[in-house]
Parts: C-alpha cells; sequence; structure tokens
C-alpha cells in the first residue's frame, strides 16, 4: 500500500477510521491522497471492492503520475479484479515515476513470479526492493519463498523467512511460509506445527494457510483435523493454484470423493493452473500408509501440478 493516514494505521482492524475519510473527503473531494486512503480502506478493511475500485480511479483521476496510486490500483486490479492484462500497465507506470519505491518493486516482482513466471525479471525486481528497503518484511517473505520454491536455494532462504519476521513477528503470510520450509525442508515437525498456529492465530480465515496447514495434519495421518481445515480452506474461495493442492490432498486421501477430484485437477490442468515447485511427496507417503490403490496416478498429478514452465 502507499501512504496512509495515521488514521488508518491506529484503526486498520476496526471500523473506527471511516468517519475520518470522509470527514477528509467532504473538506478536499479532489485531494489525491484522501481518495487512495479511503480506496485501501473500502479495499482492505471494508472489502467494499466496487467502491474501492472507484475511489481509487479518482486518486487517479486527480494525479496520474503519483506512483502510490497507480501501485495500488495495480494490485487491485491483480488481486481482487484478476486483469493481469491490465494490471501491469499500472504497476509500469508506477515504476516508471519511482524506479526506487521498495513496495511498487516488490509488487511487480510477484506480478513477474506468479502471473507471467518470468522468474529471472521477477529475482531482479525482488532485489531491487530489497535494496531500497532491507528491513521491509513482505519483500524480505516473498523473496524467501522465491528462493525457496522456484531457486531451490534452501540456504540462502531461511535467512530472508528470519529477517521477515524478526520485522514482524505475527505477520501470517511469513509465519505460514516459513512453517512450509520447516515442514518440507527442515523436516522439523514441531516448529514447523507452532509456525502454523502462530499463523493461523494471526489471520484465522487466510485460505493458504488453512489448506498447508491441513496438508500438514493429513501428511502426518491426523485425517480428521486435517479434513477440518481442508474443508475450511476450500469455503475461503481459494486461488486456482491452492485449488489444485486442495483437490489434490482430496484424492490422495479421502477415497470417496476420488472421481470428483480427478474432474476438479484436470480441469484446472486444462486450464493450465498449478502449483509450481509444490512437494506433494508426504501425502503421496501417507496415501500408500493409508492403503491407496492409485499411488502412480497420484505421482502424475503431482507431477503436472508442480511442473515449473
Amino acid at each position: 500500500m502507499g501512504i496512509m493516514l495515521i488514521s488508518f494505521i491506529i484503526f486498520e482492524k476496526t471500523m473506527l477510521a471511516e468517519p475520518f475519510y470522509k470527514k477528509a473527503l467532504e473538506a478536499d473531494p479532489e485531494d489525491t491522497t484522501n481518495n487512495e486512503n479511503y480506496a485501501s480502506f473500502l479495499h482492505y478493511i471494508r472489502k467494499d471492492y466496487k467502491q474501492a475500485e472507484s475511489f481509487y480511479l479518482k486518486a487517479l483521476e486527480a494525479d496520474p503520475e503519483d506512483a502510490a496510486n497507480n501501485g495500488n490500483y495495480a494490485s487491485f486490479l491483480h488481486y481482487i479484479r484478476k486483469d493481469y492484462k491490465q494490471a501491469e500497465p499500472f504497476y509500469l507506470k508506477a515504476l516508471e515515476t519511482d524506479p526506487e519505491d521498495a513496495t511498487n518493486n516488490g509488487g511487480y516482482a510477484l506480478f513477474l513470479h506468479y502471473i507471467q513466471k518470468d522468474y529471472k525479471q521477477a529475482e531482479s525486481f525482488y532485489l531491487k526492493a530489497l535494496k531500497a528497503e532491507p528491513e521491509y518484511h513482505s519483500n524480505n517473505g516473498n523473496y524467501a519463498s522465491f528462493l525457496h520454491y522456484i531457486r531451490k536455494d534452501y540456504k540462502q532462504a531461511e535467512p530472508f523467512y528470519l529477517k521477515a519476521l524478526e520485522t514482524d513477528p505475527e505477520d501470517a503470510t511469513n509465519n505460514g511460509g516459513y512453517a512450509l520450509f520447516l515442514h518440507y525442508i527442515q523436516k522439523d515437525y514441531k516448529q514447523a506445527e507452532s509456525f502454523y498456529l502462530k499463523a493461523l492465530k494471526a489471520e484465522p480465515e487466510y485460505h493458504s494457510n488453512n489448506g498447508n496447514y491441513a496438508s500438514f495434519l493429513l501428511a502426518l495421518g491426523r485425517k480428521q483435523e486435517g479434513l477440518n481445515y481442508l474443508e475450511k480452506a476450500f469455503s475461503l474461495e481459494p486461488d486456482n493454484d491452492l485449488l489444485s493442492e486442495l483437490w489434490f490432498y482430496k484424492l490422495a486421501h479421502f477415497q470417496d470423493d476420488a472421481d470428483r477430484a480427478r474432474n476438479e485437477i484436470n480441469k484446472l490442468l486444462v486450464d493450465g493452473e498449478g502449483s509450481p515447485g509444490w512437494d506433494f511427496a508426504p501425502n503421496i507417503e501417507q496415501a500408500k500408509k493409508e492403503g491407496c490403490k492409485y499411488i502412480d496416478e497420484l505421482k502424475e498429478y503431482a507431477e503436472k501440478i508442480s511442473r515449473i514452465d
């Protein structure tokens, strides 16, 4: 996010800030900062996306060159509208206006990483973001994830996870990311579970952490616990990369749902969806222990879903 009013920082988990935004807009309806701040409030707190977009556009109309406004609207188009074709020009406009901004360099790195799958370019923007602001927890965590899943440079990845958590110990995304690292790479299951639970305490409705903890529990044979988190992850409208993982866990551990799981995975694969770099081996191993009769099929699906282009 760009520049926020103090009220947003103080009251970000409440609705108490809204009267301050409205009062600021009454005083100056055309002010770019006031429109941008209220847009961000509507986006991240109210989740009123239709209204948020109208204020993002009003902010851009007031100042089309503003780097924060362009970057925030790019992020809105990327994550909320999933209009990737429209999002990229706004990322580029933001970077043209302020090439050194850590937030926009990090945001465009994520776009290149997950949408364009241009890993060489993505890494250059992650590094540029970190050079601009070495302590920024989100960029440290996102680059750690890139090193973990794309570069498979585990020795390099861990210090970036730890830096992210040092800067913001309660961040749900980074706690969840480090939990995955401890789970799959370090195989320190006791520590991994503590970070999964910390992530879920920070943000109980975060679909990725619910799905990842489900995978952890299912791979350990804690089937009913795992099913509870799996069903919760499904209910939280996951993105397609996570959705392919969730249906794989259904296929691996719940044979009564196997036919539907196959159909859903196949549809996602046809649409080019998957989860690049994901490790399904622990769930396949546990499925074998549970007597699953189609282990070779699971391995084939795992390879297709996790393939890195």
